[in-house]
């Protein structure tokens, strides 16, 4: 009988390591993602906290925040907002967003500049150089009289994963 328990529990250990190793050499897939945070200013404007992920299979835009010099902005109807990559002396509008009052009243100016996000919704566009070299925003606004104003500043890009994708 004591053969009998050995003969089984060497068995149960035998299937135990072979079962163990099933699955143990999974393929890791390695994805590549950067991650770029930017931010600019000149006297009139302050654009912060502005973050882009870009991967294989996923890109996010989060815009960050605008600050303005409320002076220059006062009495504002309508604005737009456009981050773009300039290419080949061309603009590629990474992300675009507009507001106008109708009633004829101004608009706050400032805070949130967006988010978007998804496959294929930034990039394909232009390349990860063209990002840290080339990358604008630009701020249109009209005020009460009909005047219209463009802003135009370069952002700083810092790529935060810089050097992690060649390990």
């Amino acid at each position: 009988m004591n053969k009998k328990v050995w003969s089984v529990l060497a068995l149960i250990l035998i299937c135990s390591m072979i079962f163990a190793g099933c699955g143990s050499e999974k393929q890791e897939e390695k994805q590549n993602f950067s991650v770029y945070s930017f931010s600019g200013e000149d006297e009139n404007l302050t654009v912060t906290n502005g973050v882009i992920v870009l991967s294989d299979d996923y890109e996010a835009f989060y815009g960050g925040n605008l600050q303005v010099n409320e002076e220059n902005f006062a009495g504002v109807t309508s604005f737009e907002e456009t981050f773009y990559v300039l290419k080949d002396g061309e603009k590629e509008v990474v992300s675009s967003n507009s507001l106008t009052d109708t009633t004829g009243g101004a608009v706050n100016v400032g805070g949130d500049l967006g988010k978007k996000w998804g496959a294929g919704s930034i990039s394909g566009k232009f390349d990860a150089d063209d990002l840290k070299n080339n990358f604008f925003f630009e701020f249109t606004v009209t005020d009460i009289e009909g005047n219209t104003h463009t802003y135009q500043t370069q952002m700083k890009v810092v790529e935060v994963t810089e050097g992690m994708n060649e390990k």
